[in-house]
């Protein structure tokens, strides 16, 4: 199978989606669009490659939503954490996670902050809601269901990236532009989250006047080399930190009330750019 199985409008509302996302959305999804772009636009396209790509995005990508409930959760202690206390039990003791337990973590930890429908919750936590508690107003129609090719994704990664042995390139071809299906509805529906930056404290000091400046990195779009600011906050915010607001709130201040702390489960490490 090649890329002949993707019509022309295809493979042109892929790139363009994938463009977007490298330009614009916060990392971890800018990094993994940057990729398949560059795999995607090969005269001879690695479909090995492209499906390893796009099961490595996935899998980042629920964690780190599950992760972005988890810092609102620590925001708002009202939360009951119910449904997701066993598993996040499971992580806390370092325990290692396979795929299906991590699509459990955010489906479940989804569940208990959706039920606390009153709370004043961060857009990053409502993009994080859309994967399994779809908020039908702002969603179109067509995502409402996209949950269960979501669930599909852990499936189609077991029975072929968990093999012993190497599929023969038409399978992976196969398998790969399935997933692009996927994974081109996946990043329409959190769509928003390019609303969002994620920003990393690299310098944090007082001032005679009782305010701190920051010098922080922008971690958003091309990862190549970060935009940087110098940016106020009224109180010290720690160095190496990892947050994500909404890019508004990132204007000649830090609004700190208004950010949600990734860190620690959330890294980057700026000499590597990782």
């Amino acid at each position: 199978m090649t890329a002949k199985t993707l019509n022309a409008s295809q493979m042109e509302e892929m790139v363009a989606t994938f463009e977007r996302v490298r330009r614009y959305y916060p990392m971890p999804f800018s990094v993994f669009a940057s990729e398949l772009l560059y795999e995607l636009s090969s005269p001879n396209p690695n479909w090995t490659r492209i499906f390893l790509i796009q099961i490595d995005c996935f899998e980042s990508c629920i964690a780190f939503f599950f992760f972005v409930l988890l810092a609102e959760a620590e925001q708002h202690p009202e939360i009951n954490i119910k449904a997701s206390a066993n598993l996040i039990q499971t992580l806390y003791k370092g325990s290692k996670l396979s795929t299906g337990h991590w699509w459990a973590l955010l489906r479940d930890l989804s569940k208990d902050v959706h039920a606390n429908k009153d709370l004043d919750l961060s857009d990053a936590s409502r993009i994080a809601l859309n994967l399994f508690y779809p908020d039908k107003q702002q969603l179109p129609a067509k995502f409402h269901r996209f949950k269960d090719l979501l669930n599909e994704v852990p499936t189609i990664r077991n029975r072929v990236k968990g093999h012993s042995f190497t599929l023969p390139p038409e399978q992976y071809a196969s398998h790969a532009i399935a997933l692009l299906k996927i994974s081109t509805m996946f990043f329409s529906v959190v769509e928003k989250i390019d609303d969002c930056t994620i920003f990393y404290v690299s310098q944090c000091v007082g001032t005679m006047d009782d305010v701190f400046q920051n010098d922080i990195l922008i971690l958003n779009g091309d990862m190549r080399r970060p935009l940087r600011k110098t940016l106020l906050s009224d109180h010290s915010i720690s160095v190496g930190s990892l947050w994500i607001c909404l890019e508004g709130d990132l204007n000649q201040s830090i609004v700190v009330d208004r950010c949600r702390l990734l860190s620690p489960f959330v890294q980057y490490y700026p000499n590597n750019n990782l």
